[in-house]
Parts: C-alpha cells; sequence; structure tokens
C-alpha cells in the first residue's frame, strides 16, 4: 500500500540582483570621486578669483560691455571703429557692475563671483528638483541622498566646471531657468507664486535671450493641465517682457534690439559637431544614459497616472503634481536637445550644453534612487532591470576620466609666473601712443584702456556683409593701431576665425615687426600714423 504525503511546493530561493555591499560600495566610489571633481573645481575657482586676465576670450568683452553699460554707453549704433557689439540683455552685465560697485571688489572678481554663485544655486536648484520628482516613492532620507548626487553630478560634468569661474553669462541664466521651473510646478499648490515663476523666466531671457526652453516646458505642461493658472503667468511674462524691453529700446536710442538680434549672428561650423559636442556626448555617456533611464522612468510614472480609473486622463494628471513635474522636465530636456543643434554656428562652445545638464542630472539622480534606497537598508526593488545597475556601476570610470582631465589644471602657485608671462604685453599696451587691439581684452583694461573693437563679433558681421572690413583694413594700413596682440601667429590657428582674410592681409603688410610673449604674438607698425586718416578714432 502507498501512503500519498502532502509536500508544500518549495519556492525557489530568491536572490537579489547585487548584493547589498556591493550597491553601498559602488556609491561610496561614485560619492568620493564626485567630491574630488567638486574639490577640483573649488581649486579652480580659487584660482580664477586671484588671476587677473581671461580664463575664456569672451570674458574681456563682456567686461568692457558692463562698464560701457554702466555708464549709459551701451547698445551704440555700429561703426567700423571704435566697434563694440553686445551679444546678450544687460542683467548680468548689471548685476556684476552693482555688485562691484556696492563692495568695491575688481569687478572682473565680481563677475566671476556672480557665476559662482549662480553655479552652486544652479545645483542646489537641480538637489531640489531631483527630490521633489522622486516624491513619496521613496523616504527622505533616499531623496536627499539622490538630491545631492544629482547636484554633484551636475557641478562634475564638463560645461559646468568650466564656465562656472568665468564672468559670462551663462550661470546666471542657468540659475534663473531651473528656479523658475521650481516655482511654476510650486505654483500648483500655491497659485501667486506663478508669477513668481514668470518674473524668474523673464529675467532669464534678460541674462541670455535665448533662454526660453525654460518657460517653454513650464507654460506648454500649465496650458494643458492648468490653462488658468498659465494664462495667467504667461500674461504676466508678456507684461513683465513688453515693459524691459520698451525700456531697453528706449534708454538705447532704438539700438537694443537690433544688438541682441540683428547683430548676433554666425556662419555655419559642422565641424563643431565633432569637436565639441561629440566628444562631450562621449565624455559623459555614462551620466547621459542614466539620465535617459531615469526620463524613461519618470514617463512610465505619468503613463500610469492618465491609465487610472477616476476622470478624465488630464485630470488625473493636473492632479498629481509629480507628473506634472515630470512633465515640464523631460519637454524642458527635449527642447534643449533640439536647441543643441545650435553648436553648428561659429563661436558656439560646450557652455551650450549647461543647462541641458542640468535636467540630464536631475533625472540621473531619480534613476538611481532604488539602489540608494536599497543601500540605505530598503528592500530590493522587484523586478528592476539590471542593466541599469551595471551602468550605474560604469558610472565610476567615467567620473574617474573626468577628474583626469582637470589633472593639469592650474593652481594659485602658478599665478606669479603666468602674471609674469603677460605683465609685458599689458605694459606695452599701456604705453602706447595709439588704440590697441588684443586677443585678451582683460589686457586693454588691466592698462588702464577701454576695448573698442573685438575680433571675432566683427569677423562674422563682416562675413555677413554688416560690418565694413575694408573700411577697417584702411585704418590698419595707416597704422592708426599702437599694435595687435594676437593669440598665437596670426593667419593660423584660432585666429582664422576671428581675423577675416582682408584684416589678416593688412596686418601683416602694415604691422610687420613682431615680438612673441608666452603664447601672444605682437605685431607693430612700421610706419607713423595718417594723422588725415586716423584722426577719426581718437
Amino acid at each position: 500500500m502507498t501512503t500519498h504525503v502532502d509536500v508544500a511546493p518549495v519556492e525557489p530561493v530568491r536572490r537579489e540582483a547585487l548584493p547589498r555591499w556591493l550597491v553601498v560600495a559602488g556609491l561610496s566610489v561614485v560619492g568620493l570621486l564626485l567630491l574630488a571633481n567638486l574639490a577640483s573645481l573649488l581649486s579652480y575657482i580659487n584660482f580664477a578669483l586671484n588671476y587677473p586676465f581671461q580664463l575664456d576670450y569672451g570674458e574681456g568683452i563682456v567686461w568692457q560691455q558692463a562698464r560701457n553699460i554702466w555708464a549709459g554707453e551701451g547698445y551704440g549704433p555700429l561703426q567700423i571703429f571704435p566697434a563694440v557689439v553686445y551679444h546678450y540683455p544687460p542683467l548680468y552685465h548689471l548685476t556684476f557692475e552693482a555688485l562691484a560697485a556696492w563692495t568695491g571688489m575688481d569687478e572682473m572678481v565680481a563677475g566671476r563671483i556672480v557665476s559662482i554663485v549662480s553655479s552652486a544655486l544652479s545645483a542646489l536648484m537641480v538637489g531640489m528638483l531631483t527630490s521633489a520628482v522622486i516624491g513619496s516613492a521613496e523616504n527622505a532620507k533616499t531623496r536627499a541622498v539622490c538630491g545631492v548626487f544629482a547636484a554633484l553630478l551636475f557641478l562634475a560634468s564638463f560645461p559646468v566646471r568650466m564656465w562656472t569661474p568665468l564672468m559670462r553669462v551663462d550661470m546666471l541664466a542657468v540659475l534663473l531657468g531651473a528656479a523658475g521651473l521650481w516655482f511654476a510646478w510650486r505654483a500648483l499648490r500655491r497659485p501667486h507664486l506663478i508669477y513668481v515663476a514668470s518674473a524668474l523666466f523673464v529675467l532669464g531671457v534678460y541674462v541670455k535671450q535665448i533662454s526660453i526652453a525654460p518657460p517653454a516646458a513650464a507654460y506648454l505642461v500649465l496650458l494643458v493641465t492648468h490653462r488658468p493658472l498659465a494664462l495667467r503667468g504667461l500674461a504676466a511674462a508678456i507684461c513683465m517682457g513688453l515693459l524691459g524691453l520698451a525700456i531697453e529700446q528706449w534708454l538705447n536710442g532704438g539700438q537694443f534690439l537690433q544688438h541682441i538680434v540683428g547683430y548676433n549672428v554666425n556662419r555655419l561650423a559642422l565641424h563643431l559637431l565633432w569637436e565639441i559636442l561629440l566628444p562631450q556626448l562621449m565624455e559623459h555617456a555614462a551620466m547621459i544614459a542614466l539620465g535617459v533611464l531615469g526620463a524613461t522612468g519618470g514617463w512610465l510614472y505619468v503613463r500610469r497616472v492618465a491609465a487610472g480609473d477616476a476622470g478624465h486622463r488630464r485630470d488625473r494628471i493636473a492632479n498629481d503634481p509629480k507628473a506634472v513635474l515630470i512633465l515640464m522636465l523631460i519637454l524642458f530636456v527635449g527642447l534643449k536637445t533640439i536647441m543643441l543643434a545650435a553648436m553648428v554656428k561659429s563661436g558656439a562652445n560646450a557652455n551650450y550644453m549647461i543647462d541641458w545638464f542640468s535636467g540630464i542630472a536631475i533625472f540621473a539622480g531619480v534613476a538611481i534612487a532604488p539602489y540608494v534606497a536599497y543601500a540605505l537598508g530598503g528592500a530590493a526593488t522587484a523586478g528592476r532591470p539590471a542593466s541599469i545597475a551595471i551602468l550605474f556601476m560604469a558610472l565610476p570610470v567615467q567620473l574617474a576620466m573626468m577628474l583626469s582631465l582637470y589633472a593639469g589644471q592650474p593652481t594659485t602657485d602658478t599665478i606669479a609666473s603666468l602674471r609674469r608671462d603677460k605683465q609685458p604685453v599689458v605694459d606695452l599696451i599701456a604705453a602706447s601712443d595709439r588704440p590697441v587691439i588684443a586677443d585678451d581684452m582683460t589686457f586693454t583694461i588691466r592698462a588702464g584702456r577701454k576695448v573698442e573693437w573685438e575680433s571675432a563679433i566683427t569677423a562674422e558681421l563682416g562675413a555677413k556683409g554688416v560690418y565694413d572690413q575694408k573700411g577697417l583694413a584702411r585704418l590698419i594700413r595707416a597704422h592708426c593701431f599702437g599694435l595687435f596682440a594676437v593669440d598665437g601667429i596670426l593667419g593660423e590657428g584660432v585666429s582664422v576665425s576671428r581675423y577675416d582674410p582682408v584684416t589678416i592681409a593688412a596686418i601683416h603688410e602694415a604691422y610687420p615687426r613682431t615680438q612673441r610673449y608666452a603664447k601672444y604674438m605682437l605685431y607693430f607698425p612700421d610706419a607713423p600714423a595718417d594723422p588725415a586718416i586716423c584722426a577719426s578714432i581718437h
């Protein structure tokens, strides 16, 4: 006789995708590398605040533009000489000039401090937005860690690192855009904050006129989910923007728009796609992939909300602030991705990617939330694809590569030698009895003179037929300038894009005497100035 015994089925042992210790170790390595990147950035900031000359070609002209705007002399009609074009609206320039006037500090230091503080606050906004997107899905400690991770990842990205200490408009524009998105989202619960968001968006545009992705993303989403709120915000933004435009046009004799739009022209430069854009995408591949995974997870969350049982789909999304914020940020990153196409114009650089990386960093922080929660003692998330864990473990390699780029970064110890190399050029400019053209325009200002002509923008305008390059060549052949201080050899390297062929030929003909100081080649005239021709520019 056979006895049947009922045996309870044995459930298979469920193995975690990754041991907890391995996730903790991976997070720790990433954290240490991010802190090392931050330390390197702080060292660079310390160097920048003590270094008196340009770190980027655009700093000198921004400084002179600010001085002119502060004195009420900005946005004037374009001439052959002096010829200063104002690429951006005046808010950043006025901000650091006001800081310098209030504190008495050096204007370049003030400009760099505004950028540094803006970068720090932008990182804070990235962290806050990351925490808000994660929301109640994780506990407060997990949200905080992910927010810090996203903020540090933003600061570690190459464009942010390099532009943080520069006297350039970019970091303040990024801050205002991110803050505008934050307040637009907060307005879902406190509607009056939509006016704060609108003011921040308008201020962002008056720092950098192409700062349209944040307001576009916020208002387009709100027009679908909260139309009355969006209409109030749009109306306020349009009124504030038009009022500012009317004031600027009136103050500047109708030339304001001509400068920030009409003179803001560039030639096509497809080579920048593989010289700048592609290397940046490769360098930040792990960060971008994490961002894509985080955005995908966010989109799936919105779809689950929309597929609920109660009410209309739009109403279900509108009643979920987290879903609205996710849509805003996905649209923001999408718009900025499209705007990366602007990097095919001459003069473009990695700074065009700064606010794009702010959105990528937010979604990268969102992507790692389950692993941070697990490392902090939570349960493993079922069904989480192993690919994200593998990718996250690859991130330290990318961060180490990024950190290695700055191993030879200058420190304050090198400032004395850099000053010795460059001060003779400043002294020669100060001693000249004629106007001087220098690629490092901070040389001119440090010599106690005004920057009255910028090579790069006049080359662009000349190529478009807007600026009279032949008229300038006539002044050069008349020896109206004391010297030209060119970065490298004229007609080679970067000078090819900064000086048009007509100008290069005129300098070689009338300024044949040369002398080299560090990386700068100085070109001196071989004859006195022609007083009849040069009288108009003195």
